[in-house]
C-alpha cells in the first residue's frame, strides 16, 4: 500500500499527478469489484484480510450469481469491508453488455456516494468509465488468453465486444497489475497484457 500511495503522490509517470480524494491522516477507501465466482473471490478476501491493518476500509461491489452463505460469512468477519451486492452479469459471460453497462451505472453511482480514494477493479471493462479517482486492474485472465492457452486459436467472432472493452478499459486504467507478485514477475504478464491491447 505504501507503494500505491508514493505513486499517487508523486504522479502517474507521464507528469501528471493522480488525483486524491482522501484527507489527510484518514483512512483509505478503495471501492473493489468481485467476482462472486471463482478465484477472484478468494483473492479479494485474502486482500480484505492483508489490508485490515492499513487502515484500508473496502467498499466490496459484487456481481455475478448471488453469494451463498459460507460467502456471506466470510464478509461477515472482515470488520473493513462493506458490501455492496448485485447479480449482473460478469463481462466474460455470454451476452452480458446490457448487464455490463448497467452494472457500470451502478459503480459509478457508488464511486459518487462513497468516494473512494481508488477503485480496483479485477474486470477489465469498467476501468473506461469517468471515475473520480485512480483505478488500479487486476488482471487475473481473460477469455482471449483462455482461447489461446486452452484452444490454441484466436477468440472467436461473438467476443469481438469482448476484446474491444477489455482492450478500452487497459488503456484507461491508471495501473494494471497481476494477482500475484510471483504472476507480477513474470515476463509473460507484461506480453499478456500488451497484447490485450494491441488493436487488429
Amino acid at each position: 500500500m505504501a507503494d500505491l500511495q508514493q505513486a499517487r503522490e508523486k504522479g502517474d509517470g507521464r507528469g501528471e499527478k493522480l488525483p486524491m480524494n482522501r484527507r489527510p491522516n484518514s483512512s483509505m477507501t478503495v471501492l473493489m469489484t468481485t467476482d462472486t465466482v471463482g478465484g477472484v473471490w478468494n483473492y479479494c478476501i485474502q486482500l480484505a484480510e492483508a489490508l485490515r491493518g492499513y487502515s484500508v476500509q473496502i467498499a466490496r461491489a459484487t456481481m455475478g450469481p448471488a453469494m451463498n452463505e459460507p460467502q456471506r460469512e466470510q464478509v461477515r468477519r472482515l470488520s473493513n469491508v462493506q458490501l455492496y451486492e448485485s447479480t449482473f452479469k460478469l463481462e466474460w459471460m455470454q451476452r452480458p453488455w446490457e448487464d455490463v453497462d448497467r452494472a457500470g451505472r451502478w459503480l459509478l453511482s457508488l464511486d459518487r456516494q462513497l468516494r473512494p480514494d481508488l477503485v480496483h477493479l479485477n474486470g477489465y471493462a469498467h476501468a473506461a468509465l469517468p471515475w473520480s479517482c485512480p483505478v488500479l486492474v487486476v488482471a487475473h485472465s481473460c477469455v482471449c488468453s483462455w482461447f489461446e492457452a486452452v484452444r490454441r486459436c484466436e477468440p472467436t467472432l461473438e467476443w469481438q465486444e469482448y476484446r474491444r472493452r477489455v482492450r478500452l478499459g487497459l488503456r484507461q486504467a491508471d495501473r494494471v497489475t497481476a494477482p500475484t507478485a510471483a504472476a507480477h514477475r513474470a515476463r509473460q504478464f507484461e506480453e499478456y497484457v500488451r497484447k490485450l491491447m494491441i488493436v487488429d
